[in-house]
C-alpha cells in the first residue's frame, strides 16, 4: 500500500529475527533492550503532529495573554500587535518529543533496575519535552513582539531551539545520575545457547524475508506505462450547477496524473471541488499521501482539523475536514474524499488497505481524491454536496476509456 512505515518496521523486525536465529533466545532476551531500541530507527509519530500543534497553540496563546502580550488565537495562528505567527508542523514539538524519548530510554535503562521507575522517568522526560517546546515558542513570540520582529524571526529562532534541546538532554542525564539505583554486582554471563539444528536454515529464511521486505514492491508490480486522461469530467451533485469562476483555491496534488478544479453554485452558496486522478498507485505517486493535501502551505495554511460525520450518498461517515486560511483572511473548510475503482473511501487508511489487497491479487485500479471546499461560515454546504454526489462509477464512465487503465 506504499506505507513506508511498514517497510521500515519490517527491516528492524528482520534484524531482530536474525539475531534470535543465530544466537538463540537466551542471548536475545539479555539483549532485549538493545534490540527493541532499534525501533527508534523507524521514522514515526507524524500522525500526532496536528494534536501537538493544537496543544502548543492553546498553551502558548494562554501564556502570552497571562504575561501581558495580547494574543488572538485562530486555530494554529497566533496574532499579536506586530503580526501573525503560525504554530507550524515543524514547531509542533515532535522532534523534541522523539529525541527525549530516545535519550530517556537509554538513560532509564542504565540508571534504574525496575520497570516502574524506567517508565516513570520516560514519562517525565516526554512531559518536559512538551513543556520545553511550549516555552521555546513562547519566548520566540515574546522576543519578536517586544522587538517589533527584529528578534525571534531569524537564525536565533533555530538557535534557541538547540539551546533548549541541549539543556533538556543534559538535564535528563543529570537527574538520572542523581536518582539512579545503587549499582548491583554484575551477573555472571549465561553460557551461549547451543545452536539449534535449524539455525542455519532459519538464518537463510530470515535473510530472504529481509530482502523481500526491503525490495521495493512497486518494482515487482510496476506497470509498463502510465496513461491518464487529459481532462477529468465534472463530478455532478443534485442541486449544484457548475460556474465559470474556479476561485482562488485548489488542492495540492503535484504527483497526480491528472487534476481538475471546478466551482459549483447552489441556492445556499458556492462549493469548489478539486479532483486528482492517479492511473495506478505507485511509489512517488500514491493516491493518498502527505503530498496530496488541501493546503499548499504557502498561500493556504491549515488552521485546524476535524472529523465530523457527513452524509455520503445517504450514509453518515466520518470525513477529515481541514480549516484553511490565506493571507487575505479568507477561510475555507475542506473535506477529503478518496476513490478507488468504483467506490468512495472517506478514510485514507481504508483506501490504502484496499490498494494493498488489489496489489496482492494482481489487480490494477485507477484512483484519486476529491477535495470539497466551502466557505467556513457555511459548513452545511459540504454535507449537501456529498449527500447528492453521483456514484464514482458514473463519474468514471465519462472519462476517456482509451487512456484509463481501469480495473
Amino acid at each position: 500500500a506504499n506505507l513506508a512505515l511498514l517497510g521500515h518496521a519490517a527491516i528492524v523486525i528482520a534484524i531482530i529475527g536474525a539475531v534470535i536465529a543465530v544466537f538463540g533466545r537466551a542471548l536475545a532476551r539479555r539483549w532485549a533492550f538493545a534490540l527493541a531500541f532499534l525501533f527508534f530507527m523507524v521514522p514515526f509519530g507524524a500522525e500526532a503532529t496536528p494534536v501537538l500543534q493544537h496543544w502548543a497553540a492553546v498553551a502558548v496563546a494562554g501564556a502570552l495573554n497571562l504575561s501581558g502580550v495580547e494574543t488572538v488565537r485562530d486555530g494554529f495562528m497566533l496574532t499579536t500587535r506586530v503580526g501573525r505567527f503560525e504554530m507550524a508542523e515543524a514547531c509542533a514539538g515532535l522532534r523534541f518529543l522523539l529525541a527525549a524519548a530516545m535519550i530517556a530510554s537509554i538513560v532509564a535503562n542504565l540508571a534504574f533496575a525496575g520497570w516502574k521507575k524506567r517508565l516513570g522517568f520516560i514519562g517525565a522526560a516526554l512531559a518536559a519535552a512538551v513543556l520545553a517546546n511550549w516555552l521555546r515558542a513562547y519566548l520566540v513570540i515574546v522576543a519578536a513582539t517586544l522587538s517589533d520582529r527584529r528578534v525571534g524571526v531569524g537564525p536565533e529562532h533555530v538557535t534557541l531551539g538547540w539551546i533548549f534541546y541541549t539543556a533538556l538532554i543534559l538535564g535528563l542525564i543529570a537527574l538520572a545520575r542523581r536518582l539512579a539505583d545503587a549499582p548491583e554486582q554484575a551477573a555472571t554471563p549465561a553460557p551461549p545457547s547451543k545452536p539449534q539444528s535449524c539455525a542455519h536454515a532459519s538464518l537463510i529464511a530470515v535473510a530472504s524475508c529481509a530482502l523481500i521486505a526491503a525490495y521495493d514492491f512497486s518494482v515487482v508490480s510496476a506497470p509498463g506505462s502510465i496513461d491518464a486522461p487529459n481532462t477529468l469530467p465534472v463530478l455532478q451533485s443534485e442541486g449544484f450547477t457548475m460556474i465559470a469562476d474556479i476561485g482562488a483555491w485548489s488542492a495540492y496534488a503535484p504527483h497526480a496524473d491528472a487534476r481538475s478544479t471546478v466551482r459549483y453554485r447552489s441556492a445556499k452558496g458556492d462549493v469548489t471541488v478539486s479532483a486528482s486522478y492517479v492511473a495506478e498507485d505507485r511509489a512517488g505517486a500514491e493516491i493518498a499521501s502527505t503530498e496530496t493535501r488541501a493546503a499548499d502551505g504557502v498561500i493556504w495554511r491549515r488552521l485546524a482539523i476535524a472529523a465530523p460525520d457527513v452524509s455520503l450518498r445517504g450514509d453518515a461517515v466520518p470525513v477529515r475536514v481541514e480549516t484553511l486560511k490565506n493571507d487575505f483572511g479568507q477561510r475555507l473548510d475542506v473535506a477529503a474524499l478518496y476513490w478507488l475503482g468504483d467506490r468512495y473511501y472517506p478514510s485514507p487508511m481504508q483506501l490504502k488497505a484496499r490498494v494493498a489487497v488489489n496489489k496482492l491479487a494482481g489487480r490494477r485500479q485507477a484512483g484519486g481524491a476529491f477535495f470539497i471546499a466551502a466557505d467556513a461560515s457555511s459548513p452545511g454546504l459540504i454535507d449537501d454536496f456529498l449527500s447528492g454526489a453521483e456514484p464514482v462509477a458514473a463519474w468514471r464512465a465519462r472519462i476517456d476509456t482509451r487512456t484509463d487503465v481501469g480495473t
